[in-house]
């Protein structure tokens, strides 16, 4: 908004643009059905939730799942820096601007109608990983190739694409681990803390790349760290789900 504001809308404008599309983006909401009275009065809030909570967070697949979360296995921070890359890849600034709104959201939800299906038919954990190489690889070819215009624009979509996989399947991921846990949306509050944290410290390193080498750097630190993180966990999801397989085998 900071920059449509700047190149074709008044400030007052993108303002109350920013109000609309949230209201909009807030209406569904409305038809939700109403949720389940909670389990547990107040008075237990402290006592048996926190009990519930550490149950459920210390199996093992949750495990499995917060060091996946917490890895930058999957953390495609360099999205949330690309608007400012425009200058470095000779961009004009009216193209970043549609280029990082409106069209990495399309391909972001491109990405995540595609990502969501793959995750109903494939184990999710090896989805998630495989969404974050693919975003790895394009970060690392984007460091290597000229910093050119059309580059900008390919590998910015390319990788927003595959940030759409990432979220469908850590979402499938995180419903797929809760379960029907009883403290559910607390379980998925903490997924999604585990997210978020290593995309804060994968955007400081990949600030930290741009200051040391410029884009070639970002990207680079952003590619690599996912390339070198992957390898091992999926070793980690594979020996869980034969883990899995096996306890399956032995109940039944």
């Amino acid at each position: 908004m900071s920059l449509l504001q700047r190149s074709i809308v008044s400030q007052r404008s993108a303002g109350l643009l920013m109000g609309v599309l949230v209201w909009l983006g807030a209406t569904p909401l409305l038809f939700f059905p109403k949720p389940l009275p909670p389990q547990f009065g107040l008075h237990q809030v402290f006592t048996k939730t926190m009990a519930a909570i550490w149950r459920s967070v210390r199996r093992r697949e949750c495990l499995v799942g917060f060091a996946l979360l917490m890895s930058p296995a999957a953390g495609v921070a360099a999205g949330n820096l690309q608007s400012g890359l425009g200058k470095d890849f000779h961009t004009s600034e009216t193209t970043v601007i549609w280029l990082t709104g409106v069209a990495s959201a399309i391909a972001c939800s491109i990405g995540s109608l595609i990502g969501g299906r793959l995750a109903d038919r494939f184990p999710r954990g090896y989805v998630y990983l495989f969404s974050g190489l693919g975003t790895a690889v394009t970060a690392i070819a984007t460091a290597l190739l000229p910093r050119t215009a059309a580059v900008f624009i390919a590998s910015t979509l390319l990788y927003n694409l595959g940030v759409g996989f990432i979220y469908a399947s850590y979402s499938a991921l995180g419903l797929e681990l809760t379960g029907d846990s009883p403290v559910a949306a607390t379980q998925l509050g903490l997924f999604a803390a585990a997210i978020n944290l290593n995309v804060n410290y994968m955007t400081r390193a990949d600030g930290i790349g741009y200051h040391r080498a410029g884009a070639t750097g970002l990207y680079l630190v952003d590619g690599l760290a996912s390339v070198v993180c992957i390898v091992p966990l999926l070793f980690l999801v594979r020996a869980e789900r034969k883990r899995r397989a096996a306890k399956a085998m032995v109940a039944a």
